[in-house]
């Protein structure tokens, strides 16, 4: 089964790895999603990279109060 990011409908490939949102399962590629770190919501873990996980454009609200930490098209500009 070849997964379409919500967003715009582009399918998935090697370059394009497509993700489920964190929160409501919406699928979405890397340049319409957010990556969110470890911000302290995710359950402690012992291994050695940071948690994180993927939100959709509508999803990422409900982290919006913290800018470290994001990459992707729901991330604050550079300043």
């Amino acid at each position: 089964m070849v997964l379409k990011c919500a967003q715009h409908g582009e399918e998935e490939s090697d370059s394009r790895p497509i993700f489920l949102c964190h929160h409501c399962g919406k699928p979405v590629c890397e340049d319409h999603g957010t990556i969110l770190l470890d911000d302290d919501d995710f359950a402690p873990s012992d291994e050695p990279l940071p948690n994180a996980a993927m939100h959709c454009p509508e999803c990422v609200r409900y982290h919006s109060w913290r800018d470290g930490g994001r990459t992707g098209a729901g991330a604050p500009a550079p300043s």
